[in-house]
């Protein structure tokens, strides 16, 4: 009944709530829905994006993460917090597939946008950071990796505190 709904403020919700059961196919079916109903929404389409990079279609996923990187860029600009959420998405894919090399280039490139743009000790930028330490490990580039690693958990205890469950 919702799939063939026209209320996209239910749907919304009920996909927010798929995603947080972890019900990614209910997630994807109900994103689909909402970029029917409005194809020129960029969230719909990231959010399709990320539906399917939950499910592990990486190259749909990718595919899509590129178009809408590309359209944020054009409509917000570079160093809007969407754009650089849909390029970290994309880099995170990017790994998912193998490729580290390209995800670390991804990644090297938001880190900087996020840190000027949000600050060193925003959680985005922080996430970013630990992503780029990820796919500089999966490299096999340990030394680095750990230099990395060591810097992320410093400024995740200057930021949540030493007691912080993360």
């Amino acid at each position: 009944k919702m799939l063939r709904s026209d209320d996209e403020q239910s749907i919304r919700d009920m996909s927010n709530l798929a995603s947080k059961m972890g019900d990614y196919h209910l997630f994807e079916l109900l994103c689909r829905r909402l970029c029917k109903l409005n194809p020129e929404n960029l969230v719909y389409k990231n959010t399709l994006a990320n539906a399917m990079k939950d499910l592990g279609n990486y190259t749909e996923a990718e595919k899509m993460f590129r178009e809408n990187l590309e359209a944020f860029t054009k409509t917000l600009g570079k160093l809007n917090p969407d754009t650089l959420s849909t390029l970290n998405n994309l880099a995170i894919v990017v790994m998912n597939q193998g490729n580290c090399a390209g995800a670390e280039m991804l990644l090297r490139e938001c880190l900087e946008a996020r840190k000027k743009t949000l600050g060193e000790m925003h959680s985005d930028t922080l996430s970013t950071f630990m992503n780029l330490a990820n796919a500089v490990y999966f490299q096999g580039k340990n030394a680095e990796a750990q230099k990395r690693y060591r810097e992320c958990w410093e400024a995740y205890k200057k930021t949540l505190g030493d007691t912080h469950r993360e």
